[in-house]
């Protein structure tokens, strides 16, 4: 896009002061993705994905970082948010409540104006293969596919602070949920019982206590994936299967991209670097940011690199380490 960096700003600048946007901007494409392992004929098996303009993406973006520095530096966000998962949250939420809670710290302004006229006019399109419905208005829940979402949707729960219980664990576990239980109905919100797990990390006894949300009894479970990371309570690490799991999809994928030789023939080394950060970097890096480095976890992933890289530059496996990074231009692993 060949767009000055000046008349940009000076086109986001009027957009805020004016307390509008280009009708363009205002209209959001919605594609829906089908989850594993659910009916294709059911509405709620399909995750939706807002395909927003991109401009206006680069408007929200400095908002939401903004927004982020602010909560990090006065404390908005409490620990005890984490780790709890509302179902369809982010539609269900009541709009009114980022903003009131912005009022009440004293974060108010022409931008967070400016957002609330972008909530305010924002249309959406279901789009169908070639096909777009009518548009239509969202009364609920943040916006999908902007970049400012997810902290406004922090802003929205920033109050949930269980209680501390200084009972059993069990009996503190379980008021914990009865007080999320209550948080949800306050702001509307539907908690989804059967997509909740009770995973301890050690052996499960014979006779644990009964877990209950919204009158559902709570199973309790040895492995659980939770936002695309595999935990398991049985083995020493609790992200040891994440690592074999990551590693198998990586090795599939290499092996996949080395075989397109016997197809197309001779593939240059460059042609190998970018499918490789296009189709196996993706699985070899996943969760990096929060996976502490133990036992020999990064080592399968470590062989998984090793060995493409090796056979991309067809050298032998006997050969020095030190090319197979430097001539490709890759980090290793560990690093």
């Amino acid at each position: 896009m060949n767009i000055d960096n000046d008349r940009l700003a000076a086109l986001f600048n009027e957009c805020v002061a004016q307390h509008g946007a280009p009708s363009v901007w205002l209209r959001t494409a919605i594609a829906g993705t089908m989850k594993k392992s659910l009916s294709a004929s059911d509405a709620a098996s399909y995750r939706t994905i807002g395909l927003e303009s991109v401009i206006l993406k680069m408007l929200t973006l400095p908002i939401h970082k903004r927004l982020y520095n602010w909560a990090e530096r006065h404390n908005v966000f409490p620990a005890a948010q984490n780790g709890f998962r509302h179902y369809n949250a982010f539609p269900s939420a009541d709009r009114n409540i980022p903003w009131v809670a912005l009022q009440r710290s004293g974060r108010v302004g022409p931008v967070i104006d400016w957002v609330r006229m972008l909530y305010q006019e924002m249309r959406y399109a279901v789009r169908l293969q070639d096909e777009i419905a009518d548009d239509f208005t969202a009364d609920l829940g943040v916006l999908i596919g902007d970049p400012s979402s997810p902290r406004l949707w922090n802003l929205f729960i920033s109050d949930f602070a269980p209680p501390p219980h200084p009972t059993t664990p069990a009996e503190g576990l379980q008021a914990h949920l009865n007080y999320l239980q209550r948080c949800a109905a306050r702001k509307q919100l539907v908690i989804h019982p059967k997509k909740t797990k009770v995973m301890i990390f050690n052996e499960i006894p014979d006779d644990p206590s009964l877990l209950w949300l919204e009158g559902k009894h709570l199973i309790y479970v040895y492995e659980l994936i939770y936002v695309g990371i595999r935990l398991c309570s049985t083995k020493r690490n609790v992200l040891a299967l994440h690592y074999v799991t990551t590693a198998t999809r990586a090795r599939t994928a290499a092996k996949g991209i080395l075989s397109s030789k016997t197809v197309v023939g001779v593939v240059l080394p460059e042609v190998f670097r970018v499918l490789y950060f296009a189709r196996v970097d993706c699985h070899t890096t996943s969760a990096a940011d929060v996976f502490p480095d133990v036992d020999n976890g990064v080592d399968l992933l470590n062989s998984v690199q090793h060995n493409y890289r090796r056979r991309a530059m067809q050298l032998s496996s006997h050969s020095a380490a030190i090319p197979l990074y430097t001539d490709m231009n890759v980090a290793p692993m560990r690093y």
